[in-house]
């Protein structure tokens, strides 16, 4: 093929697989009723039969991973920034269970607060709950309770800051 060709086929694919995608995000909003500026990052998948709300303003990037299980929630805040590669869980396998006696799940809601912040790859598992004006270092693994303003990291979590309020009520 003439390379005035390809580049035209290349060109062509890009705006098919673009819709595509842009058809898949569109599904996801309307299926969990997010607000039309929801932000949702190239192969991000938001499943599950339980509830995923947002505030305005918010995102969550690229190759993300939420599921929301029957009669969970998951709740991300306004103007909230969720990195790529992020995997939210409202249901997970129960560690301290005998696994040769079948699957023993554990589940809980994730609530995520206004204006926070969550770096690449974190985990956030169920039960978390993540105070406003938080923020999440990259890979951290989150299960319980992050107060507001925290800056937290890690794997086993750990707190390493907090952020002070900002004059004009601005975080």
């Amino acid at each position: 093929m003439r390379p005035a060709l390809r580049s035209l086929a290349a060109r062509a694919f890009e705006r098919v697989a673009g819709t595509a995608e842009d058809l898949r995000k569109e599904e996801i909003r309307r299926r969990y009723g997010l607000p039309a500026d929801f932000g949702i990052g190239d192969a991000t998948h938001i499943y599950g039969p339980g509830r995923v709300e947002s505030g305005p303003g918010s995102y969550i990037g690229a190759y993300g991973m939420v599921l929301a299980a029957e009669g969970r929630l998951v709740r991300i805040g306004a103007n909230t920034a969720i990195s790529h590669f992020v995997a939210i869980y409202t249901e997970n396998r129960d560690p301290r269970a005998d696994l040769s006696k079948g699957k023993a799940l554990v589940s809980g809601d994730v609530v995520v607060g206004d204006h926070c912040w969550i770096g690449i790859g974190a985990l956030l598992l169920q039960g978390t709950t993540i105070g406003d004006h938080a923020v999440v270092g990259a890979h951290s693994v989150v299960h319980g309770r992050v107060p507001e303003r925290a800056i937290v990291a890690g794997a086993p979590l750990r707190y390493v800051g907090w952020k002070a309020p900002s004059e004009g009520g601005r975080s």
